[in-house]
């Protein structure tokens, strides 16, 4: 099953909610997740530790309520290094989960 689809089934059963409340929520947490990860990506160009780690807890929070715990490891992961200000392979990390995201997010 497709990551997309994956996740608005989690919703769908996990909160017992009907198909359209399903996919508003699933929207707004899209939409939550594109400007997270956008925050991501900002504060890691910057070397903004802080921001890099409130950006990526933001991210791993809409993406464990979708039910994408692997995912939300990663997050958890950037977060955690952001904290840190371990920013050494942290970029490929993000272009990582940007990849997989994309397909979800309608990256460009």
């Amino acid at each position: 099953m497709e990551l997309k689809a994956a996740m608005r089934e989690h919703l769908a059963g996990e909160y017992e909610l009907d198909a359209e409340a399903a996919e508003e929520i699933f929207e707004d947490a899209c939409e939550g997740m594109r400007t997270a990860l956008e925050g991501v990506e900002k504060a890691f160009a910057a070397q903004d530790g802080p921001a890099l780690a409130g950006a990526a807890h933001t991210l791993k929070s809409n993406l464990r309520y979708l039910g994408c715990e692997t995912l939300g490891q990663e997050a958890q992961q950037l977060e955690q290094q952001g904290k840190e200000g371990a920013f050494g392979a942290m970029d490929r990390s993000i272009a990582d989960l940007r990849s997989k995201l994309g397909p979800v997010l309608d990256l460009s």
